[in-house]
């Protein structure tokens, strides 16, 4: 079970730190959510704030003008990060 546990932790440390080493040519998926912070009903002893953070993981800066984040009801407006530099 132990040496189960330390494989685990190898692979995830290496895919986790190493990964990122490496520029990586642009593609679909390079824009991706890192966190976010949901202001959920009824209020748990959270701030009344909503956000998200979103990663560039590509080596290519990416210009965010017109992108809106939306769900099934409805949609964001626009912000004012505008460009989105790699890292």
């Amino acid at each position: 079970m132990k040496t189960l546990i330390k494989l685990m932790l190898i692979v995830f440390c290496t895919t986790r730190f190493c990964g990122s080493l490496y520029a990586q040519v642009a593609g679909r998926n390079d824009i991706v959510i890192g966190e976010l912070m949901a202001d959920p009903s009824p209020p748990v002893s959270l701030p009344n704030n909503e956000w998200i953070e979103l990663r560039n993981i590509s080596a290519t800066a990416f210009n965010l003008l017109g992108w809106r984040i939306g769900d099934a009801s409805g949609q964001s407006g626009p912000h004012a990060i505008l460009y989105f530099i790699t890292g």
